[in-house]
């Protein structure tokens, strides 16, 4: 692997330029017989044009015995998309590209070019290509833009759904920036065919600026969905809040008017931690958003979970019901 960048200060920022980056899976898979887009994820916090290209063996030797071993495949340089027909043989692939940024799409010397090497696994499945997990319409969608500050939670639930009856998803795969926490994973509604999990993040003053993050749902046959890419933007330090002085409710906790992040994350860390050492014991609370409740781990995390459609989240029963329909018996 070669990566080369330029530590010379740039005229149009006044700053060294910042190389682009990606967050591709490390492996990849891929069902004998189907055709696949594969989207390379990349970004780059100058605002640069970002290209994609196949590593070299020459002049300079970018990736030893892995350069173009994917045959057959198509690499769209501008869009960064990859096109391949798994019609070939089965077994693993090398992939070695090179990520580069230009001040302009016209220049052809990069400012700097990143190595990105991943797998790529051909198998043989009993299922057809139509069958492959399907991504619905989540928050983080793909190519979204979220924003976040200092020592705020970010909390989003990702909903995966089976490309058919009979099968299951098992696994929603991240890649993520350092310090993300990913639940267990959990069936969604009634249908079941759909399952979630629930990611929380918490940056820190290291991690201001672009951090991409990626995710594919996996089923009991091996079988993925396409990747789903978005960027989180870390704004910077958020100010003090003087509402987070303001009492709250003890037996809820408190969420943002989006009902997707807590207004006062360490109160939830305190109250996870009193309910899972109380007796009895409380894994999950009520909140001040009927359709969520939160489920708290020993270690005082504490995770936003919704309830599916049509139903509102029951403190007494411990468990989402139809709306309307939590009241206590006598």
């Amino acid at each position: 692997m070669r990566t080369t960048a330029n530590l010379t200060v740039r005229q149009d920022t006044g700053k060294i330029n910042s190389s682009p980056i990606s967050a591709m899976q490390p492996v990849v898979r891929f069902s004998y017989g189907c055709d696949y887009t594969l989207k390379i994820p990349v970004s780059d916090d100058d605002g640069d044009v970002v290209k994609c290209r196949w590593s070299k063996l020459t002049p300079t030797d970018e990736c030893g015995g892995v350069c173009e071993t994917l045959s057959g495949s198509y690499l769209d340089e501008s869009s960064c998309v990859l096109s391949y027909n798994a019609t070939r043989s089965m077994g693993w692939y090398a992939v070695a590209l090179q990520i580069e940024d230009f001040q302009k799409s016209a220049d052809t010397a990069p400012l700097s070019s990143v190595s990105l090497q991943f797998l790529v696994f051909v198998a043989n499945s009993s299922a057809s290509c139509e069958s492959r997990p399907v991504l619905p319409q989540n928050i983080i969608t793909d190519g979204s833009i979220h924003h976040s500050s200092v020592d705020k939670i970010f909390n989003e639930s990702i909903i995966a759904r089976s490309g058919a009856a009979t099968l299951r998803v098992t696994a929603i795969d991240t890649v993520s920036p350092i310090g993300m926490i990913k639940s267990e994973i959990f069936p969604y509604g009634t249908s079941g065919r759909e399952w979630f999990v629930t990611v929380t993040w918490e940056p820190m003053k290291n991690q201001i600026g672009t951090h991409l993050f990626c995710y594919t749902a996996v089923d009991n046959l091996g079988q993925t969905s396409d990747q789903t890419c978005a960027t989180l933007v870390v704004d910077g330090e958020v100010t003090d809040d003087v509402s987070t002085d303001t009492p709250e409710p003890d037996n809820l906790i408190v969420l943002n008017p989006e009902c997707n992040a807590f207004k006062t994350p360490k109160k939830v860390h305190t109250k996870c931690i009193e309910a899972t050492t109380g007796d009895p014991k409380l894994f999950y609370l009520a909140t001040s958003c009927s359709s969520n409740f939160v489920q708290c781990t020993e270690l005082g995390t504490g995770y936003i979970m919704r309830c599916a459609p049509g139903t509102e989240w029951c403190q007494h029963f411990l468990t989402c019901v139809h709306v309307g329909s939590c009241k206590p018996e006598g």
